[in-house]
């Protein structure tokens, strides 16, 4: 029981420190859309 309390921390911590980059090529992918979409948003209309 002890080990499987420390082998969930564990991935807990190794998840949590990998969602600032994760997080951050998201936002990257965002703002691509959002700079496409004002680009082609006139060509629409």
């Amino acid at each position: 029981m002890h080990q499987q309390l420390i082998d969930r921390y564990t991935d807990t911590m190794a998840s949590l420190d990998n969602l600032p980059g994760e997080i951050a090529a998201v936002q990257t992918d965002l703002n691509a859309a959002k700079m496409q979409l004002g680009t082609s948003e006139p060509h629409l209309g």
